[in-house]
């Protein structure tokens, strides 16, 4: 097999796939794995049933292990390539010489592809590096993420967009050229694995297999532009503390160039840390601190902010509510720092499309707009999404699908989200699981609408139907926005999007 010297040579090696998962990662590595010559083994907890669309695609020869891990697997392997949503404290992963993730072998790659790239053979317009941008946050950063790559398209033609979002940039990784564009989003377990594969891969009893580079096994992140959209409470069915969460968002700004920039939240709490962090580090790139009303600065840099921060927003947006003004702005700074003019901005912000699952209209009828908004698994974002439509001079009635499995989070703003929808004439279907257990001692209050509880999407769909037909001239919407996570009535949360799409296509 003839390998290109910039691409990782597996050749030989016997690599296990941990998690093949629905979202693509798993699927994507086992796929690359085999095209860079490994004997490639893939292993899940999950059976035949819940991993059947992945497990359609999967390359011809890979040994699939399904319902089980086995230890050989492990402590056989050259290479093991973790799945994000593996634990790092699975014991299994202590038996592996040495890991890695699919982000991490991409980052080795695109690194070794733009070594040598100089200024002059960079996109024109770039004003620094080969232009990789890293977003992460709690909320917010899919539509950050897919916004920068709909405004980098503009200018470079060669961008691609992929992460947490549901692409593995091994799909693509084949298919870039020298300096093109690329857009990552970013998750907390994604970033704190490349610290994991650093502290795994060093420890005594590690063996790192011969040929392939360093980043494959002590990655590194070197984004021109490190965005974080938010710090919300999340995952705190993982994590021990906030601390440690946030730890791992921290990840994003930690090897940004001299010539890069950090775009941050300027109102939100942890905005000061993360300043503090980049002080302590001596980071003499762009700093900037991006609200939702343009009012931004650089951070205390010292440099002002070249007005990429305050640039007017038109007054038809494609995203409604506070919060996507926030995402629509930090999108946009990190587009121009990449080197995209400011007429090309505006004119592309206009055709954004929007992202699959969060604030996406799937359908106009009967005077009522359903909107799917399955990826609000936090209460704080239910209540952003309500109070958007609510906002809205256009919006009569906001009827509210929430509700589903516990992450151990506080609440209360799923009540205010409750509270909001009240304020519209509007109801609430919650949807049973453990949390909207937790809510139900405080569901009788007089600012609260009608609120019922339902075994299934499809009845709590017809409630809200019949609810939104009774209200007034102006459109009425369903918001699915649930606020909490999917698992017991569904797959993920992406299965529950789109059984709501079905479902309001067939009502």
């Amino acid at each position: 097999m003839n390998i290109n010297p910039l691409k990782n040579d597996l050749s030989g090696l016997s690599v296990t796939v941990m998690g093949l998962g629905v979202h693509g990662g798993g699927l994507a590595a086992a796929q690359y794995a085999v095209r860079r010559g490994a004997v490639v083994t893939v292993t899940d907890l999950r059976d035949e049933n819940a991993l059947a669309t992945s497990l359609d695609r999967l390359p011809v020869g890979c040994r699939v292990v399904l319902g089980r891990h086995e230890k050989s697997d492990f402590a056989g392997a050259d290479l093991v390539i973790k799945n994000p949503a593996v634990p790092r404290t699975a014991p299994l992963l202590a038996e592996a010489p040495a890991v890695t993730s699919d982000i991490a072998l991409f980052l080795a790659e695109w690194t070794a592809l733009n070594a040598g790239v100089s200024r002059s053979a960079r996109p024109t317009g770039s004003v620094g590096s080969a232009p990789l941008v890293g977003v992460t946050g709690t909320k917010g950063k899919s539509t950050c993420t897919s916004l920068a790559a709909h405004l980098l398209t503009g200018t470079f033609p060669g961008t691609r967009l992929g992460g947490n979002i549901t692409i593995s940039p091994l799909a693509f990784v084949d298919d870039l050229a020298p300096g093109d564009p690329v857009v990552l989003e970013l998750s907390s377990f994604q970033l704190g694995d490349l610290a994991f594969f650093r502290r795994h891969n060093r420890r005594e009893g590690s063996r790192i297999p011969q040929g392939l580079p360093e980043a494959v096994f002590l990655p590194v992140l070197p984004a021109l532009v490190g965005v974080i959209t938010n710090i919300l409470r999340d995952h705190q069915d993982y994590y021990r503390s906030m601390d440690g969460y946030v730890a791992d968002k921290r990840e994003i700004y930690r090897d940004v160039p001299a010539d890069g920039a950090v775009i941050l939240p300027a109102e939100d709490q942890w905005t000061p840390s993360f300043l503090a962090d980049l002080d302590r580090a001596g980071f003499t790139g762009r700093k900037y601190l991006v609200d939702a009303d343009g009012d931004g600065d650089d951070g205390g840099n010292g440099g002002g902010d070249d007005g990429w921060a305050s640039i007017p927003l038109p007054e038809t947006l494609p995203l409604p509510g506070r919060h996507n003004r926030l995402n629509i702005r930090m999108a946009m700074v990190a587009a121009r720092h990449v080197g995209v003019p400011e007429e090309t901005v505006l004119q592309r912000l206009a055709t954004f499309p929007g992202v699959a699952h969060r604030m996406q209209t799937v359908l106009y009828r009967g005077g009522i707009r359903y909107v799917n908004d399955t990826a609000a698994t936090i209460p704080e974002a239910a209540r952003e999404a309500a109070t958007a439509y609510a906002e809205d001079a256009g919006t009569g009635q906001v009827c509210l699908i929430a509700g589903g499995s516990d992450k151990g989070l506080d609440l209360a703003p799923l009540l205010e989200a409750f509270r909001v929808v009240g304020t519209t004439g509007g109801a609430v279907a919650l949807l049973a699981g453990t949390a909207t257990d937790r809510l139900m001692p405080y569901l009788d209050g007089e600012e609260l609408p009608p609120i019922q509880t339902f075994e299934s999407l499809r009845d709590a769909v017809d409630f809200l139907t019949e609810h939104a037909g009774t209200g007034g001239p102006k459109e009425s919407v369903i918001l699915l926005s649930p606020g909490c996570a999917s698992f017991g009535m569904f797959r993920n949360e992406f299965d529950r999007g789109n059984q709501f799409i079905q479902l309001v296509g067939e009502a």
